[in-house]
């Protein structure tokens, strides 16, 4: 897409600023994809045995991205992209965004296509068992899913969060996203937090994900909200209301 916007324009050079992008991506992109050959290699070996003990090395990217947004001074990955729009004119820059996007792309398939061979190598029993629709009528014992604290660092349960409040509000995200559509959604639930008082709503977020992503995720966040944030460490939710955990669900997010 970026190629065919070279056609017919007067090239320029860079400056400071754009330098500063360009160098910056190329180098996360060159991060990412390094992350992403390692992955392949041992998922050549065993798919399976990668997705269930190695694919949270995947989750390094994060820190790639991370590296990028502060040296940049952005937000997120529609805010690159605004760079590069305004940049357009600059081949630089377009081999930049080339780069980065191909990645990306690589990324998303190969875990596509990591999830899609173990769903094939799968007994057909163990397919029905995790894909059996629950009825309406399901219910979660509240005492079950044992939850941590990521705050306090304590565990709890959903139990525990309800002893104060009637009903309780949940927001489910992977600690591999990044935390703007938590904090959006607790915005719009801010705007009428005078219903939630009145009606003794609670609120809490829960999360999962490799601890040490959890916890980085978590105490970034917490920056932004004062509700719970709960590590749902044994994938209880994931496993038991099919969040889709399959390794696409770590495609390049940021």
């Amino acid at each position: 897409m970026s190629k065919k916007a070279r056609r017919g324009r007067t090239p320029r050079e860079p400056n400071e600023e754009e330098k500063q992008i360009i160098i910056s991506v190329r180098h996360c992109a060159r991060e990412l994809d390094d992350i992403l050959q390692g992955a392949r290699r041992k998922a050549e070996s065993n798919a399976r045995v990668f997705a269930e003990s190695a694919a949270s090395t995947m989750f390094r990217g994060i820190e790639s991205y991370a590296d990028m947004y502060e040296k940049l001074k952005l937000k997120s990955r529609e805010a690159l992209s605004r760079l590069f729009q305004r940049a357009h004119d600059l081949d630089d820059m377009l081999d930049a965004q080339d780069a980065i996007e191909e990645t990306e792309g690589c990324w998303r398939n190969f875990l596509s296509n990591v999830d899609k061979e173990i769903e094939q190598s799968s007994p057909v029993d163990d397919k029905m068992q995790n894909h059996e629709p629950k009825d309406v009528g399901d219910y979660i014992d509240l005492s079950n899913p044992v939850l941590v604290d990521c705050l306090s660092n304590t565990v709890c349960t959903l139990e525990n969060i309800l002893s104060n409040h009637p009903s309780l509000l949940l927001i489910f995200q992977p600690a591999y996203l990044p935390d703007t559509a938590v904090r959006w959604r607790f915005s719009e639930i801010a705007k009428i937090a005078a219903d939630f008082h009145n009606f003794n709503v609670g609120f809490a977020v829960i999360t999962w994900g490799p601890e040490e992503v959890v916890r980085t995720w978590s105490q970034h966040l917490s920056k932004h909200i004062s509700k719970p944030i709960l590590w749902d460490r044994e994938q209880f939710f994931c496993s038991n209301l099919d969040f889709n955990y399959g390794c696409a669900a770590v495609s390049s997010p940021l």
